[in-house]
């Protein structure tokens, strides 16, 4: 078997299984084929209980597991010589489509550090997932930091992979007869990243954040990535053992979708005849007058700039 990623499965953004209350019991036993399978996008463990009038869903997310420089949505991490030693992460788009699937929001994400270097950013991030397991919401808070001053650890890391990268390249283009390549440029994709840098804390401490919730690992092997991912997420479906409760469900649900009035006075069969409907409020076609002055002329109200007519002379030339 090929041990560097492939082009993702033939799979979109369908549900592919749907599991209510009475498929409790199918679905814990069907959690270990997902997770041996799949890539799970849920750190759960079991799944003991589904509330009334919801359903989980199993949604398949499609992810192109072709590394980014041909296309694809996957990097590699690190370097190792051997293809079975290459290690590869999911970039922004699979991580936010994941999210997505899973029915995550974000609350809120802001800068917590002092803000006084502009080279140093610190930001936090905090959403709120839908937990499968327990039926409520879990809210998940994670930070990220980026420090581009000089002489930090990161614009060091950036330096020496740089040149370990242009080592590389003068190697090979020597062997191939070539001549050396242009010397790196650090400083320039350190100086970009400076322009940018609140931008960028931000999606890091959202991604990490994502990451958190759905489990995600930092990296993956060529073969985990040939299993597709698949997101388990709770719907709003109606569905109850009560008769009563599907048709006072379905009522809610209408009227939801109705709007405001219908909300307030019941649907229109079922609106009592002392309820009139609204109807706008006749007014009458006055001009408010002066309050200061003793003409009967209107205060004109459409003028551009009140202290258009004003000027010097009225005051003495102060």
């Amino acid at each position: 078997m090929s041990t560097t990623p492939q082009e993702s499965q033939d799979s979109d953004l369908t549900v592919r299984e749907v599991f209510h209350r009475s498929d409790l019991a199918r679905l814990q036993s069907q959690l270990v084929e997902y997770r041996e399978k799949y890539n799970l996008l849920s750190p759960v463990v079991s799944i003991e209980w589904i509330p009334e009038f919801y359903s989980i869903s199993a949604v398949r997310v499609p992810v192109d597991t072709r590394i980014m420089k041909k296309g694809g949505e996957v990097f590699e991490v690190g370097y190792a010589k051997k293809a079975e030693e290459k290690q590869f992460a999911l970039s922004k788009s699979p991580i936010e489509r994941c999210a997505m699937a899973v029915g995550i929001d974000v609350i809120q994400v802001i800068r917590v550090d002092d803000r006084t270097d502009a080279e140093y950013c610190e930001c936090r991030a905090d959403i709120l997932v839908p937990d499968v397991g327990t039926g409520r919401s879990r809210r998940v808070q994670r930070g990220a930091e980026i420090d581009l001053r000089e002489g930090s650890a990161l614009c060091n890391k950036m330096i020496r992979e740089a040149e370990k990268a242009y080592s590389r390249k003068c190697e090979y283009n020597e062997r191939k007869g070539w001549e050396p390549p242009r010397p790196p440029e650090p400083m320039v994709r350190i100086n970009e990243m400076r322009a940018t840098i609140v931008r960028r804390c931000e999606t890091a401490a959202v991604l990490r954040a994502y990451r958190t919730a759905m489990g995600i690992k930092p990296h993956y092997d060529a073969l985990e990535l040939r299993k597709p991912f698949l997101a388990l997420r709770m719907v709003e479906s109606g569905m109850s053992d009560d008769p009563e409760a599907r048709k006072a469900y379905r009522q809610m649900a209408l009227a939801r979708m109705a709007g405001a009035s219908d909300a307030l006075f019941g649907y229109q069969g079922q609106r009592p005849k002392e309820v009139i409907p609204a109807t706008a409020i006749p007014v009458e076609d006055k001009v408010d007058k002066d309050p200061g002055g003793g003409d009967d002329d209107p205060v004109d109200v459409d003028f551009e700039d009140p202290f258009s007519s004003f000027s010097g002379e009225q005051d003495g030339g102060r």
